[in-house]
Order: C-alpha cells, then structure tokens, then sequence
C-alpha cells in the first residue's frame, strides 16, 4: 500500500485538539510499533533496547485503568516480549500474524520460506554489507550497511529467488530492508482492524504510533482517533507527525499526564 502524497502534522502543533480529546476519552486503545518508534534503531535488530524512561512511563499506562496498551511489530512474538518486558500486554508478531508462540501454524508456508531463504542466501553469497535474518516463518535482506550498487543488486537477487515462490511468499518493504513473509499472515491493518473489533465501545479513542511503511495500512485502517507517524517528515496516511522515539516518548508522557 503506497502512501498517499502528504505530510501529517506535527502533533504539538495540534496539541489543544488532541488534549481535549484526551481528556474526554473513557477509554484508550493504544497501539505501538517497535522499532523506531519507541525504541531507537540499530543496525543490528538485536541489538536494539527500550530506554529505561520509556519503559517506565509504558508501565505506569498499562496499570491507567483507562488505558489499553498493546504492541505490534515484525520481530517474533518472543523477541517483542522480551524486549518490552511488560506483563499482561497483547504482543502482536510478525505484523499481527503471530499473538503468541503457539498463535500462528503454518508449517507448509515456514518450510517455503526457508527455502526461498536458503536460495536468497546463495545468491548473495557474502554480498558486502547485506545481511540476512531469519525468523522462521520469514526472513529480512538487511542492506542499510551497503553500497546503493550492492543494495540495488541484492534486492534484485531476492525477487528472482523468490519467483517460484510468488503464491505462497510475499515481500513487505522497510527503512531497513526487505521482508519476505507467507501471503497468509495478514498486514498491520488487518491486524488493526482485528483489535478494534475485539475492544469495541462507542467511546473508544484509538490511538497508533508507528515509524515504518508497514505501518502504513494501519495508519489507513484507523479511520478515527489518532495516527501519528515517527520519523523525519515523509508522506504518510497517517494525521499527525513526532520527530524521534524520545518524541514519542514525551508524547507517552503528556498522554498520561492528560488522562490523570
């Protein structure tokens, strides 16, 4: 899903809108993003941490009995959870298709994947700065690292890899690469929609945060409450716009603030 040609916002520009709506609210569905949005990146995704300050606000919101808080991400159900460490939280993997280890079984779809990992990897065949990640049901061409020749080059060589598996395996791209998933794990937006559903009430504000082009059929899934899209400016579905994870972070805490 390509965004639509515009720029949110900048949510402090917008911020007595947005209080008063806070304020008001009965109850808040907040939906985060991992990478990016409240945790700043790394080039290597195991290395990346949640700040100390943020996780302690994002504690303090899951014990707000106004507040629902629930995470989304593309790493796996078990590496999200590890890295937030929060208890009683709703972990959503691999974009929303995996809510906990056992949420997902597509054996025949993992067993595609791995290898059309397997002939990626072949192909690449220690290309400089291009790396991949395997997460079972998928996997990630990390290329931040490389040259645009070598970036350009090991992209190509991943869409001709993955021709006999164009049925089954689908590609999401990212800031940080390509992803390659089963066609049968539905999208952040499917995902969103899903979480609205199961939490319906009429005086339900809904808010997501998130920093990447995936987050984009969420943004555009969320036809009410607040998309607010972390990063430098770019175009976006999303309303309103925060600079960086320590941003968010402020946001996090002028949210709670607001719903004292």
């Amino acid at each position: 899903m390509k965004p639509v040609r515009r720029s949110g916002k900048s949510i402090w520009a917008c911020w007595n809108r947005v209080s008063s709506r806070l304020r008001g609210a009965k109850q808040v569905l907040l939906v985060l993003d991992f990478d990016g949005t409240v945790a700043p990146l790394c080039a290597r995704p195991g290395k990346v941490k949640l700040p100390s300050r943020t996780r302690a606000v994002l504690q303090r919101l899951t014990r707000h009995p106004r507040v629902r808080l629930c995470f989304i991400s593309g790493r796996r159900w078990k590496d999200l959870h590890d890295r937030v460490g929060l208890k009683g939280v709703p972990y959503l993997g691999l974009y929303g298709g995996e809510r906990r280890p056992a949420g997902v079984r597509l054996n025949e779809a993992k067993k595609l994947a791995q290898q059309a990992r397997r002939s990626v990897e072949k192909r690449l065949n220690g290309l400089h700065g291009v790396w991949i990640e395997n997460k079972g049901l998928g996997f990630a061409l990390h290329d931040r690292d490389a040259s645009s020749g070598n970036r350009k080059h090991a992209e190509n060589l991943l869409h001709e890899a993955l021709q006999p598996f164009r049925r089954h395996l689908r590609v999401i791209e990212n800031q940080r690469g390509l992803e390659v998933l089963p066609r049968a794990l539905e999208d952040k937006g499917a995902a969103m929609r899903a979480l609205l559903g199961e939490n319906y009430r009429r005086d339900l504000l809904p808010i997501y945060l998130g920093d990447d082009l995936s987050d984009e059929s969420a943004f555009a899934a969320l036809r009410r409450g607040f998309t607010v899209r972390v990063g430098p400016r770019a175009r976006t579905r999303a309303r309103y716009t925060l600079r960086d994870p320590e941003d968010a972070r402020d946001f996090l805490e002028r949210l709670e603030a607001e719903l004292t």
